[in-house]
């Protein structure tokens, strides 16, 4: 199994998405089809047609169970794992020392622990500078050992050492060598606050329980998409998740609650197809302070109030309802992220640390910028 077989197969099963949905769109009512009982027949051949296609697709989003594995030149772990260990390094340990760490300091505090413990980070010259701009040299990261260390308890240090070398012990040294050249812990103070509860309850040793909740996180998507808009669009919506080249398992899949921001914003459509607008202005508040940019589904609607205000010179109150709702949710989320003891500072810490991130060209920026500026060598 490699990416290009399954690269391949995701093309297949887009291709057979498509022909799906134009055979099932010409037997539909008002159709082409003038077949007698071909509409019944036909809604029942596709419906398990695409059952069977968002099968396919949710086995290649888990590459088949291999995972991440050598086998898909990945170099996570050498055996089918579940866990993303680079991706719940920076997302459990972030959290459940973000007190001590915030933002900035993840990195040289795993270099200055793993120091003091077997030194498996010895071939790590040099680390991302998260409080700024470049990189940090390994002595200058040891030179702060004891300002680091001074953040910590004795029984909080032991316990990050503790949790450090149980992500050495298990990445491969290649892995290591990089590890600490990404990009740090960036979630909003929001999530944080949810993801340090969680993080400081389950030990590492459990870690497989927290990867678990996203899984749980879109079967209930996906749910919602079936309950609210109907079984077709749910399937299309799973072979599409399965299949979509901007999120695949390897970027995200078994790490620590990536995707509670999916599940509020369908949320958010799921109670609008309802018409219940003040609950859906509360799920995509949820979701804009777990992850900001879903903000940016508030542009779609608001078009939508607009038009309606002009053609029946009425701002709608179903608009109202939505919009008050979101932005007391907004307000009172925005201080639940502010429960860490960084308090307020955390919003301010996060903004800066965002800032920085979006000056940085990383292998994961999309948008027009990008495109220019790739040189095709």
């Amino acid at each position: 199994m490699t990416y290009q077989t399954i690269d391949l197969v995701k093309i297949l099963i887009a291709l057979l998405l498509l022909v799906s949905l134009i055979v099932l769109r010409r037997r539909a009512p008002g159709g082409r089809s003038r077949r007698p009982g071909s509409e019944r027949r036909g809604g029942r051949a596709g419906r398990v047609f695409l059952v069977c296609l968002a099968a396919l697709a949710t086995a290649n989003y888990y590459h088949f169970g291999y995972f991440h594995t050598k086998h898909l030149q990945y170099g996570w772990l050498d055996k089918r794992a579940f866990l993303h260990l680079w991706d719940s390094y920076h997302y459990y340990v972030g959290a459940k020392y973000f007190d001590e760490l915030g933002y900035t300091d993840l990195y040289n505090a795993t270099v200055i622990a793993d120091a003091e413990d077997g030194a498996r980070l010895a071939g790590v010259d040099k680390v991302r500078n998260l409080g700024g701009a470049g990189f940090l040299s390994r002595g200058q990261v040891l030179a702060r050992s004891e300002e680091t260390k001074a953040r910590f308890t004795p029984r909080r240090w032991g316990e990050f050492t503790a949790d450090i070398r149980s992500f050495t012990e298990r990445l491969p040294p290649r892995t290591l060598t990089s590890l600490l050249l990404d990009h740090g812990y960036n979630p909003t103070p929001a999530w944080n606050t949810t993801g340090s509860m969680l993080a400081n309850r389950i030990p590492v040793e459990h870690l497989m329980w927290l990867a678990l909740l996203d899984v749980a996180l879109l079967a209930a998507s996906f749910f919602a998409i079936g309950a609210s808009f109907g079984a077709t669009p749910a399937l299309v919506a799973a072979i599409f998740f399965g299949i979509n080249a901007f999120s695949p398992f390897s970027l995200t899949g078994g790490s620590f609650l990536r995707y509670d921001w999916l599940f509020a914003l369908v949320l958010c459509l799921c109670l609008l197809r309802r018409r219940s607008y003040a609950a859906a202005g509360i799920a995509l508040a949820a979701a804009s302070l777990l992850r900001i940019f879903p903000a940016l589904f508030l542009f779609g609607l608001a078009v939508k109030a607009v038009d309606e205000t002009i053609r029946h010179r009425v701002f709608p109150r179903r608009y109202a309802r939505f919009l008050a709702a979101f932005v007391a949710a907004s307000a009172l989320l925005g201080g639940y992220g502010c429960l860490s003891a960084r308090g307020p500072g955390a919003w301010k810490e996060f903004a800066g640390k965002i800032t920085a991130h979006h000056r940085s060209l990383t292998a994961n920026s999309v948008g027009f910028a990008i495109v220019f500026l790739h040189d095709g060598t």
